[in-house]
């Protein structure tokens, strides 16, 4: 039972003196590249600085959404939109900014409606 365990050890300590030389090697390469940079790590965030959600909506499902909201109604103000899909005002307005400009919502006295 010795005899496996010193095996052992010697194939660990040979082991570890194989990767302290990669190491060596790898730390080497480094330096004549030069200092590294610093990591172009992101998170997501709102441009108010806080975390955004991970969970995005697939393009264009908030526009039928919203879409399917106005549809059926006289025009709907940003903000009754906004509680009834359950997003922020400021979504909604981004939202409609982008449909009217494909010529699928308008914008009147403050409520959005479907083009006609």
């Amino acid at each position: 039972m010795a005899d496996r365990l010193d095996t052992a050890r010697a194939a660990l300590e040979a082991e570890r003196k194989d990767l302290q030389q990669a190491l060596e090697r790898v730390e080497k390469a480094l330096n004549t590249l030069g200092a590294p940079s610093a990591p172009r790590t992101r998170r997501a965030t709102s441009s108010n600085g806080r975390r955004r959600s991970t969970r995005r909506s697939r393009n264009g499902n908030r526009g039928d959404q919203l879409k399917g909201v106005v549809k059926g109604t006289k025009g709907l103000k940003p903000s009754e939109i906004a509680r009834e899909m359950g997003v922020s005002q400021s979504q909604v307005h981004g939202i409609v900014k982008r449909l009217s400009e494909r010529g699928e919502v308008t914008k009147a006295d403050g409520k959005v409606r479907l083009s006609s």
